[in-house]
């Protein structure tokens, strides 16, 4: 049984973490390139990513609410005939 809400949440949730990992990682380089031209590059980086995650949660917050319902609710086994 495919659900749209359940194939959102879980596209979008691996892009938040693809995300937070790139913004982690990148922090943890910021150390080696200090007074570099690629310090800021990277400080750019990451605030593009924060910008990114701040436009994902408009859509990945619905998303998991509806499916958080559907779950609660019983929706998918009702439609399955449970």
């Amino acid at each position: 049984m495919f659900d749209n809400c359940i194939s959102q949440v879980k596209y979008e949730s691996e892009k938040y973490q693809t995300l937070l990992n790139y913004i982690e990682s990148n922090q943890k380089e910021l150390k080696n390139w200090e007074g570099k031209p690629k310090y800021d590059m990277i400080l750019e980086a990451i605030e593009i990513w924060k910008k990114e995650i701040y436009e994902l949660e408009k859509t990945f917050v619905p998303a998991m609410e509806e499916l958080k319902h559907k779950i609660i609710n019983r929706e998918h086994l009702k439609l399955l005939g449970y």
